[in-house]
């Protein structure tokens, strides 16, 4: 856990434990389509309504149609079941 929440109380540093899940399982699927967003990260002003967001940042245009690409080539629906 990085330093700077170890002081945390467990509710936020859980939200930030989260927030770092998802954020590594994103890298994960946007590396493996040869996608990388630079800034991808926890974002740092901490926790809104108890959950912490993931900052995705800017990136370049063609970074940008990449990503629209993977996203309309998927196929897959989103996971509550309803489709893109």
């Amino acid at each position: 856990m990085p330093q700077h929440i170890a002081h945390l109380p467990d509710d936020r540093s859980a939200a930030w434990r989260d927030a770092a899940a998802a954020t590594s399982v994103l890298r994960r699927a946007l590396a493996e389509r040869g996608i990388v967003l630079p800034s991808l990260g926890v974002d740092p002003l901490g926790p809104v309504a108890g959950v912490n967001l993931v900052e995705l940042g800017r990136v370049r245009p063609d970074v940008a149609i990449a990503l629209a690409g993977a996203l309309e080539c998927g196929g897959q629906g989103l996971s509550d079941g309803r489709t893109p």
